[in-house]
């Protein structure tokens, strides 16, 4: 798959799907009642990029009831796929999601969401009326959102690295961040690498 995004019309894509969000999100489940209706409990946190961008990260942290056993867990971060949101990791009604999955087997589950969809569209100076907020491209995904949501995980738990796991967009920004940074950030704070439907090239951002 090729993506032939400028930064420009990356950025006008996300503001006319964050728009789509917005006028859908009343007939659709938001993440918070999809995890508590599977009986599953959850945690929400805030964390601002070294750009300035204010982001969004849920953590699953077991099931609803359970005895918390006190033994650690190893986390994984998610990251959604091109226009979509956390919830793209837990709302499958045929299957059981793959972050319920992940929990299940043990695992301390992180998903993120990346600048610009309904769960972080703030900035610590700009609006999403400004023209500057969506200058942005996936590179930007790779190098601010996904350190961010990583220091946070290693910063709220005893872990020195992170699992990460991409869907399609997600994938590539891991793949970014990982060609881009791996000496300077990556390899100190990763342990492994899943990528679902992987998306590897992207031209002209």
């Amino acid at each position: 798959m090729i993506l032939n995004f400028s930064r420009r019309s990356f950025g006008t894509a996300a503001l006319v799907a964050n728009i789509c969000a917005s006028v859908a999100v009343a007939q659709r489940r938001d993440f918070r009642e999809i995890v508590t209706s599977a009986g599953y409990d959850w945690e929400e946190y805030t964390v601002t990029t070294d750009d300035e961008y204010i982001l969004k990260a849920f953590r699953i942290t077991g099931k609803t009831g359970e005895a918390v056993s006190g033994e650690w867990k190893p986390p994984v971060l998610l990251m959604h796929g091109m226009f979509g949101e956390a919830e793209s990791f837990v709302k499958n009604t045929v299957v059981t999601p793959p972050a319920f999955l992940m929990v299940d087997e043990g695992y301390d589950v992180w998903l993120g969401n990346n600048r610009g969809n309904r769960h972080s569209p703030g900035h610590r100076r700009l609006s999403q009326q400004d023209e500057a907020y969506w200058d942005f491209s996936v590179a930007e995904f790779g190098q601010y959102d996904l350190p961010a949501f990583i220091n946070l995980v290693k910063s709220t738990t005893p872990t020195d690295k992170v699992i990460l796991g991409g869907y399609s967009q997600g994938s590539t920004q891991i793949m970014y961040g990982l060609s881009k940074y791996e000496d300077s950030f990556y390899a100190d704070n990763v342990s492994a690498f899943l990528a679902f439907a992987p998306c590897s090239k992207i031209t002209n951002t």
